[in-house]
């Protein structure tokens, strides 16, 4: 009998292992050395996609990514090439704001010379997923410093 409890115990545990989400359900990216757990993220107006990691814990230090698709968010998987802002039809221009500082500062992608590209996928839900690596990010709020963004993203609502 106590074989057959200990048995049931350990399929139990790894059944409800299996079963837990992780802690970024949403994705994550990483900019400035800093990783960002997505909280939320959902379609905005004019073909953006908005993700934050926002939450009740980190008012000060939170952060947001946006990315502008040309008019509305994509249909179809593909792949998209980084620009500055304004985007045309294929192209996406992203900014990240370390929103809970004080200012908040704004960070918008240069383009990188065409070579830089973001990655989308559609889920079986509808809702997109982006993901890219190496998008060469500019302060567009006075300062000269500029980063490397990372992230793999995706739509929660």
């Amino acid at each position: 009998m106590p074989k057959i409890l200990l048995g049931v115990l350990v399929i139990s545990i790894v059944t409800l292992n299996s079963c837990k989400k992780g802690p970024d359900p949403g994705g994550s990216w990483t900019f400035q050395g800093s990783t960002y757990y997505v909280a939320g993220c959902e379609a905005g107006g004019g073909g953006a996609l908005i993700a934050s990691n926002a939450n009740a814990n980190n008012q000060y230090t939170y952060g947001t990514i946006e990315f502008n698709f040309h008019g509305q968010l994509p249909t179809t998987a593909g792949t998209y090439t980084v620009v500055r802002f304004p985007p045309a039809d294929g192209q996406v221009a992203l900014s990240v704001g370390i929103d809970g500082s004080s200012p908040a500062i704004n960070y918008n992608s240069t383009g990188g010379n065409g070579a830089e590209t973001v990655n989308v996928s559609i889920g079986s839900n509808g809702f997109i997923n982006v993901s890219g690596s190496g998008i060469e990010i500019l302060n567009a709020s006075g300062g000269t410093d500029s980063s490397s963004l990372s992230f793999n993203i995706t739509q929660t609502q």
